[in-house]
This record gives structure tokens, sequence and C-alpha cells, in this order.
């Protein structure tokens, strides 16, 4: 069963009315002490009433009070409770986040929720993927090592790998085919029972395309043939759909980001640093990352603009435009939180951060600004 949840809710201040046919007194120079005394409580209650207001609103439970900056980062809700993980449909504004046990939903860019209950014994969520044609239907991997499926936005929920039950290392990764909808790949990390899995039928079967420990993969946006994939201290591609693969060393590769638009360029995710690859490894470049960054996405149609999330309390988001070279602070009204994740919605131009202190949105010149972020 289904919960909403409107962080839209406002005071309604109750309006007094004139009583019709009131017996009207004849004019008198005399006033006495208690109507002057009334008349000036009620001017000073209606001068009072905005400071009231925001006395009031300020006393809100925070999940219940979104907040705008200008250009800058709209607060969604969640306030007390850590969003582990969030994903977004590429093209509808449908967006999901994780809490400690429970999935929240919303259609509208986050303005009100469902809360819906995660699968049984579904108890660390590790891996979260929205279908590209159908945003009701979902991918969601554990801890555990079990990979579920849903098509009515987490309302059901049935088991489609479990693997060896002997050998079930954690899910660390689980997505869909930008261009081809019906492909969907994930991995598990673990030396004995991981490896990388792809489906051809929405996620409802799969096959084994690699064994070993897979940090994750990632497709390239405009070739539905060409599969990366990161493993401890390599990074491997495919051509032919995960038939082959090559490999080039990579010591401390924790997430593969095809750039989109060259096939021929990748950024890795290293411990404090990103390696852009270029030419499938003939040019190596180390570039900076801002302290404390832990998550890193690409836009999808500028693979120069990059937006780095930081665990480290205070350092917020940052921005580069220019494929990692420079950084700047992207923070504005963020606050001193933990930034857990970051996902791209609409194209590229909603961008969400999911973080210790609840779900945040960018909005471009407001709420419902056009442009990417």
């Amino acid at each position: 069963m289904s919960r909403s949840i409107d962080p839209d809710t406002f005071l309604r201040l109750p309006a007094r009315r004139r009583g019709r046919g009131a017996r009207r007194r004849r004019p008198s120079r005399f006033r006495p002490p208690w109507l002057v005394l009334g008349a000036g409580l009620v001017v000073a209650v209606v001068l009072g009433l905005p400071r009231l207001a925001a006395s009031l609103a300020s006393m809100m439970p925070a999940a219940h009070r979104p907040t705008t900056v200008p250009d800058g980062w709209e607060y969604l809700g969640f306030a007390n409770r850590e969003v582990r993980l969030v994903a977004a449909h590429r093209r509808d504004p449908v967006v999901y986040c994780v809490l400690d046990d429970t999935l929240a939903v919303s259609r509208d860019l986050g303005r009100t929720w469902e809360l819906r209950a995660l699968p049984a014994g579904a108890a660390t969520v590790t891996a979260l993927a929205v279908a590209t044609d159908e945003p009701s239907l979902l991918l969601l991997g554990t801890q555990s090592g079990y990979l579920y499926r849903s098509e009515d936005s987490g309302l059901t929920w049935r088991t489609v790998h479990a693997g060896d039950e002997a050998r079930r290392p954690a899910v660390s990764w689980a997505g869909f085919d930008p261009h081809r909808p019906r492909v969907a790949c994930f991995t598990r990390a673990g030396n004995d029972g991981g490896g990388l899995w792809r489906s051809t039928d929405h996620g409802q079967t799969w096959h084994q395309l690699a064994s070993g420990p897979h940090l994750g993969a990632a497709f390239y946006p405009q070739d539905s043939q060409v599969l990366y994939t990161a493993i401890p201290g390599r990074v491997g591609r495919s051509t032919d759909a995960g038939k082959t693969w090559g490999y080039l060393d990579a010591a401390g590769v924790r997430k593969v980001l095809p750039a989109s638009g060259q096939p021929s360029r990748i950024y890795l995710l290293l411990e404090g640093r990103l390696l852009v690859l270029s030419g499938w490894g003939s040019r190596a470049e180390r570039v900076s990352l801002p302290e404390g960054a832990a998550s890193v996405i690409v836009h999808p149609a500028d693979p120069a603009l990059l937006w780095a999330g930081a665990v480290t309390p205070g350092e917020g988001v940052w921005r580069s435009e220019d494929g990692g070279q420079s950084w700047t602070r992207f923070s504005a009204g963020l606050g001193t939180v933990s930034v857990r994740g970051l996902a791209l919605g609409l194209d590229g131009h909603a961008l969400y951060a999911a973080t210790s202190a609840g779900l945040w949105r960018y909005s471009p010149a407001g709420p419902g600004g056009g442009g990417p972020p």
C-alpha cells in the first residue's frame, strides 16, 4: 500500500466575516477604554500576521517545506533521513530514491511522493535502474546479491536473479541500454560468484557475459554494441555486445563513465581523481577531483560537462565544464550535507542529489527552469 506525501503543505488562517443586518449605533464622541484597547489589539494582530505565519512555518517539519534558491538547489523532502540512491527517468518527470527501508516514487519532479515497501529481505539496496522506455519498470540490486524487477513502480517485486546461494556477492551496478530499451546489464563484485550479466527482454531473463569481480559497467550512449566494465585493477571494453573483450590496466578503478559522442574517450573514477582515457589507452590523463568526491556523472549531450558529489560534509556538489581540468563549487542553497549520489533526468535538464539530509534538485532559474543545469 502506498502513502502520499505533499511537501507543499501550507497554513490556512480562518477569515472572520462580519454578520449581516447588524444594528447601527449612533455616532458618539465617547469611546470606552475597552473599545480603544480592542481596536489597538486587532491592529497589532493584523500587522503581526506575516511574522506569525513565518514563525509558524519555520516550526513545520522540514520534509513538508520545500525551499528554493533562484538558480540553485531546491529541497524536495526527507530531511531527517539519509537518501542512499537516486534514479531519474531519461524523458519523463519520474524520479525514485531509496531511503533506509523504503522506495520513494515521484511523478512530478519530486514535488509529491508515494512511499513503497522494498522487496522482502532487501536490507541494503546497492543498485537501482529505471528502464529507458518505461518509467514504471525498475531493477533493484541488493547487498545480499539478489536482483529484483518491478513493472509497477515498486508496488510489487519479483526476483529475477539470485545466483548460487553459496556464492552470491553484492550486486554492484544495474542499468538499461539508452538506445535499446529491452537490453539491460548488471554486475556482481565478488571474486567467487561475481560477473557481468545481460538481458534482452527488459530484465526478465539473464545470461552471463563474463565472470570474476565486476565493480560496474556502462553502455556507450551512441552504440549499443559497445560495452565497458570496471574490474579491480583493469577496465574492459567490448565492441560486439560482450562476446569478446579487450582490457587495459587501471589501478584503483571504481567506475567507468563513457563520454557521449566520443567512443574512444572514457572517464575512470579512481580514489580522489579521474583518469581520462583517449584512443582506448593511447593517451591517459589524470585530473584531480574536489575533496571527498565519491560520485561523478557526465552530461549525456556534452562530454566535457561533469558534476562531482562529495561525501565530506560541506563540500557538496562541484561542476566542471572542461572535462575535469577545473572545478567550481555548485552548492548554492544546498547546505552542509554529505552527498551520497547524483542522477540526471529529462535528458540532462534535471540534476538530483541524494544526501545525508534528504533529496535535492538543481533548478536553473527556479523550479521548472529550462536548459542544462
